[in-house]
């Protein structure tokens, strides 16, 4: 008996192959392993949309979260970009349901909660996106972070005066009203759009700062006098009189 099956051909149309006793075992297994694959992505997407961007699922399985996991962190108020902050938590042998008992989102207490003093100097880099978390927020015991991503809560104030080692902070979507950044010289990514309260800015001491992404806030002066390594500047939607950036002979994108 002959059996029919349909195959799509590399130029994208369709022919029939003819297939003597037994199917070719090698299409028929590359079609589960697609349908599989497709599946499980499907499944996640159904935890939270941002797993459609499949960085977010391979994070999160490279940490040691299968789906059921991932699953019950998303439900207590997680999201798909939290991976670092929920390995963290669960080595410290906190539960889903331990972490979501915790409603308070003053930003300091809530660090204070999460990361007692004698595990602060351990800490390379601090994840507490998308939190909600409110007010003023000081890591000045975080002497050996590298990098920070605190981006999508309502802080108002941010400390890394005692970080000198932090090489990328991704704080956007805040309300922060100033960022001194003067001792991080060490600095080489700056993202801190929409931040509207935030009207100056001064990086004058920055001199490894390679990408600066600040649009979208209100500020009206900008001090880039030493960004000599700067490669990437955006700066569009402020309110600026005065952008001090002509050292930066190395930019290839300025907006």
């Amino acid at each position: 008996m002959l059996e029919r099956l349909e195959l799509k051909s590399e130029r994208g149309g369709n022919k029939s192959q003819k297939v003597n006793g037994k199917a070719k075992e090698p299409t028929i297994k590359k079609n589960i392993s697609n349908f599989i694959k497709i599946t499980i992505m499907t499944n996640w997407i159904e935890i939270h949309p941002d797993f459609a961007k499949s960085r977010h699922q391979k994070e999160w399985e490279k940490n040691g979260f299968n789906y059921q996991q991932t699953k019950q962190w998303i439900q207590v108020g997680l999201i798909p970009a939290n991976s670092p902050l929920v390995y963290y938590l669960k080595s410290t042998g906190l539960t889903p349901q331990q972490y979501a008992s915790f409603t308070n989102k003053n930003a300091q207490e809530w660090l204070d909660h999460f990361y007692p003093q004698a595990k602060r100097k351990e800490i390379n880099y601090l994840d507490i996106a998308g939190q909600n978390l409110e007010g003023a927020l000081n890591l000045q015991d975080f002497a050996n972070l590298k990098g920070l991503g605190c981006w999508g809560n309502k802080i108002s104030a941010l400390d890394v005066s005692n970080c000198p080692h932090l090489r990328p902070i991704d704080c956007p979507k805040n309300n922060l009203e100033e960022l001194n950044l003067s001792n991080n010289l060490e600095l080489k990514a700056l993202n801190c759009f929409d931040n509207k309260k935030l009207s100056s800015l001064d990086l004058s001491k920055n001199n490894n700062l390679v990408k600066l992404i600040c649009y979208d806030c209100n500020i009206n002066n900008l001090n880039l006098n030493n960004g000599v390594e700067l490669t990437r500047l955006r700066v569009n939607n402020n309110q600026l009189t005065n952008l001090d950036c002509v050292r930066a002979v190395k930019a290839e994108k300025l907006i």
